[in-house]
């Protein structure tokens, strides 16, 4: 008995594995795999374990903006250590359509760096490398993922400076800085970034590497190609390594904070600064009373002045100059103007004309709109300040303590539509420093001509033919969803 229990237990072992392996041919067969998965092990066999990321909270910090206005639905980040290994994966997605959203220090207002649907985030920060610094020109040569703080830290023990300095520096990122060519406060100084930028390294969207990486201050061969991608925002390719010139660091800074009684009074305060103090002006800023007020609740600074006014500018010299001579400049110049007593966020550039009109146009829009209650009116606070100097009025409307979305919703149908129509009927800009991103790329035909944004579309099918960078962005045509 024991031998046939023990033949019966052999046979059927022998025939459940012939059953089994017939059950394995058949659902490979009829089973086709996910083909995600063979662009993740792709993507593996390209960088190391923390190059690719499929984390869902990592993932979650990437997918959204700081301001929490804007949510992604990636499921895959990929972190490049080297331009190389940045053309191997645009390359690949290329072939394979799949989009790309390349993404630096994610300090963007408009929505720019996060993806639309599930595109595939390109994260530079690995990339993060001071590659250079040339003492006889003054270029710095750096990898795109180095934090705008570094550079600065690195150029200020060799006595130099980065021209480009705004507040998120502390975690942006340079390539993501020319990619949007932010502006900052010593625009009036230094320029754009298309000024200071003499060599860029850019990949395409097939995985060439255009290489124009030069320390020359001169170059007059032909087209300069670094300027249709400063700017661009990640549409046209991923820029990977830049060469900045820099301004030797100013021995001395002095800074004047002048309150004014009207608007009209800080354009004369302008006008003044840059006639006297046009070899040393470093920065020239404004800001209003409920501006002021909001900086004293929101950080706890306090008004240095004793009086509360309407306006305020401030003004800041910077040179190698003995000290006292530049601020006898600053302090004559105060002298002259001393009759003079001195949420949506909206980034736009107007003449001195319009600057600040269209900020008591706003309120006067709320006040007089039958869509906010009485209470509503009361808490909603239009403020306006930024770089007079260049232009640039950042226009901010806050509801400071309350959290209401049907509140920001009934704001943005009010508001955006009037705001872009005011900057497009005065021939004005609807991005002056920001970018275009996703939340105003529906607005470009108010800044450009459609000739000009024909010829744009152009550009865009040269470099990227298949959509694939950054769709939705900037242009709104996508060819990734056709």
């Amino acid at each position: 008995m024991k031998n046939f229990i023990a033949k019966s237990i052999k046979h059927l072992q022998k025939n459940s594995r012939q059953i089994l392996t017939i059950n394995q041919r058949k659902i490979h067969l009829d089973i086709t795999r996910n083909s995600q998965f063979a662009d993740l092990a792709h993507f593996e066999s390209i960088l190391d374990k923390q190059g690719v990321v499929t984390n869902e909270q990592v993932l979650h910090n990437h997918n959204n903006d700081w301001t929490h206005k804007y949510q992604g639905h990636s499921k895959l980040l990929l972190k490049p250590k080297t331009p190389e290994e940045v053309s191997q994966v645009l390359s690949y997605c290329n072939e394979r359509r799949l989009a790309v959203v390349p993404q630096g220090g994610n300090t963007g207002l408009v929505g720019g760096s996060q993806p639309v649907f599930d595109e595939i985030i390109v994260n530079l920060s690995r990339m993060n490398k001071i590659l250079e610094f040339d003492e006889s020109y003054g270029i710095v040569t750096a990898e795109a993922g180095c934090i705008l703080q570094d550079l600065h830290s690195f150029l200020h023990d060799k006595g130099y400076l980065m021209p480009l300095d705004l507040g998120a520096k502390g975690s942006c990122q340079i390539g993501g800085n020319l990619a949007t060519n932010a502006g900052g406060i010593h625009f009036i100084r230094y320029n754009s970034l298309h000024a200071n930028c003499v060599g860029l390294q850019v990949v395409l969207a097939n995985g060439t590497i255009l290489d124009n990486i030069t320390n020359l201050r001169k170059d007059n061969t032909g087209y300069d190609l670094k300027h249709l991608f400063i700017g661009a925002e990640g549409t046209l390719g991923v820029i990977t390594k830049s060469a900045i010139l820099c301004p030797t660091l100013p021995k001395y800074k002095h800074l004047a904070l002048v309150s004014c009684r009207k608007f009209e009074d800080v354009l004369e305060l302008l006008k003044k600064a840059k006639l006297q103090l046009s070899d040393i002006l470093q920065a020239a800023e404004f800001m209003d009373q409920i501006s002021m007020e909001a900086v004293n609740h929101m950080l706890g600074f306090k008004n240095p002045l004793n009086k509360e006014y309407p306006f305020y500018a401030l003004i800041e010299v910077a040179s190698n100059n003995e000290g006292k001579s530049d601020s006898e400049r600053l302090f004559s110049l105060l002298g002259d103007t001393e009759n003079i007593v001195a949420t949506l966020k909206y980034d736009i550039s107007l003449s001195t004309a319009h600057y600040y009109k269209i900020v008591e146009e706003v309120r006067l829009l709320i006040l007089s709109s039958h869509e906010f209650t009485d209470t509503e009116k009361q808490l909603i606070k239009v403020t306006g300040y930024g770089h007079i100097g260049d232009g640039n009025l950042h226009l901010n409307v806050a509801i400071p303590g309350y959290d209401s979305s049907s509140l920001q919703d009934k704001l943005n149908a009010v508001v955006d539509p009037f705001v872009f129509d005011y900057v497009k009927n005065v021939r004005g800009s609807v991005s002056a420093e920001h970018g275009i991103g996703l939340q105003k790329a529906k607005y470009l035909s108010y800044s450009k001509t459609p000739e000009m944004i024909e010829y744009m579309q152009h550009i865009k099918d040269i470099f990227d033919p298949c959509g694939i960078m950054n769709p939705y962005k900037v242009i709104m045509d996508s060819k990734i969803s056709q």
